[in-house]
């Protein structure tokens, strides 16, 4: 720790891929020195050990013995408890966060709270009167916060591990009822003081995909302390072309960062959900008559793939269907449907062809088989 103030993730094994990631940003991107990996597990501290990441183990079991996501986040409150009980102040951060600059001496250190907002705007995330006599804001995320070793600190935290025990509670909707529900009845609040960080030095992916990335001056004119894949599914492969965007400078039309919806999808996977899969080839079009009724040699798989007359895909993996189609990013090319994924093949004068996956926009290559 400096002084006596750590970033700490908590992992298991389940999310090396993710892990991999979070650490490239803290070791080479951030360069942050006092970082370290909390282990779950035996396999994550074996992880940490051979990349030489600082770590400490606690092996530990959620409610209903589950190693998913959110059971596994709830696990985080009882690993705070001893970092504050030794007074040691917690940055804690999911490992779906991506860390570009040490956040260290960015911090406030005037509240017992400072957290990150899942707003995307002053309003959203500072709160504004909503009328009526109310005030509304967005929650704060549970993904990342720094704690200061305090007394108040330290009984939300042991609060919220109990909590996390003995009741079937989103750990989200949890931290943010201790810091706001006042006291009542016979309910005591545990009196913690709180400050949102900047919705722009410490980016939700929301912000980031719908607003940062649209506006050019702001994407290329500075460079966030962070940015957490909260609201968006594609977790590993949105934080790879973050990740790439910033560390490697990858900034390519339609791949990397572009390639995504500001919503859920990929731009490319809305476009294809437009195509009539079930149009049958027109014969006397002149790229269907090269193709129709031909195999395809696919990703080093020789005639795995039949383009039947009629609009059949026969396939080593079950039927499907062909045709051909345009997109807005792609003219003039021949869809291929099977098991549930519609690739895109742009095919050459002499039979070769690119396969664009529409679901994720991953390429291969192939031929058509005289």
């Amino acid at each position: 720790a400096v002084r006596r103030e750590v970033l700490a993730a908590v992992s298991n094994k389940n999310i090396f891929h993710m892990l991999q990631l979070y650490v490239d940003g803290f070791q080479k991107g951030a360069k942050i020195p006092n970082s370290m990996v909390v282990a779950l597990d035996e396999p994550t501290a074996e992880w940490c050990k051979a990349r030489d990441v600082a770590h400490y183990t606690k092996v530990l079991t959620s409610r209903t013995g589950s190693t998913d996501n959110h059971a596994t986040s709830g696990l985080k409150f009882k690993v705070l408890v001893d970092f504050l009980t030794i007074g040691c102040s917690v940055l804690l951060s999911d490992v779906d966060v991506l860390w570009m600059t040490n956040p260290f001496p960015h911090l406030y250190r005037d509240a017992d709270v400072e957290g990150m907002s899942d707003g995307w705007d002053e309003k959203t995330a500072f709160g504004h009167n909503a009328g009526g006599g109310t005030v509304q804001l967005h929650a704060r995320n549970s993904g990342m916060f720094f704690l200061l070793a305090t007394r108040q600190s330290l009984a939300m935290a042991t609060r919220l591990a109990r909590r996390m025990e003995t009741e079937g509670t989103w750990d989200q909707s949890a931290w943010n009822q201790e810091q706001f529900l006042p006291a009542y009845g016979s309910h005591k609040a545990v009196g913690v003081s709180t400050r949102v960080m900047n919705y722009l030095c410490n980016l939700n992916s929301k912000t980031f995909f719908r607003f940062i990335r649209e506006d050019s001056a702001l994407l290329h004119g500075y460079t966030p302390l962070s940015i957490h894949i909260n609201y968006h599914p594609e977790k590993p492969d949105r934080m790879k072309d973050v990740h790439r965007f910033y560390y490697e400078k990858y900034d390519t039309p339609e791949k990397g960062i572009w390639r995504w919806n500001g919503g859920e999808g990929t731009k490319l996977l809305t476009e294809c959900k437009k195509i009539n899969l079930n149009a049958r080839p027109d014969a006397s079009d002149a790229d269907v008559a090269r193709v129709r009724g031909k195999k395809l040699e696919w990703g080093g798989c020789s005639g795995c793939l039949t383009l039947e007359p009629d609009g059949t895909l026969t396939t080593s993996w079950g039927k499907g269907r062909w045709g051909k189609t345009s997109t807005a990013s792609y003219k003039d090319v021949i869809f291929a449907k099977f098991v549930d994924v519609v690739h895109l093949l742009q095919i050459d004068e002499s039979g070769a062809f690119r396969s664009i996956r529409c679901s994720d926009g991953e390429e291969l290559r192939g031929n058509v088989m005289p």
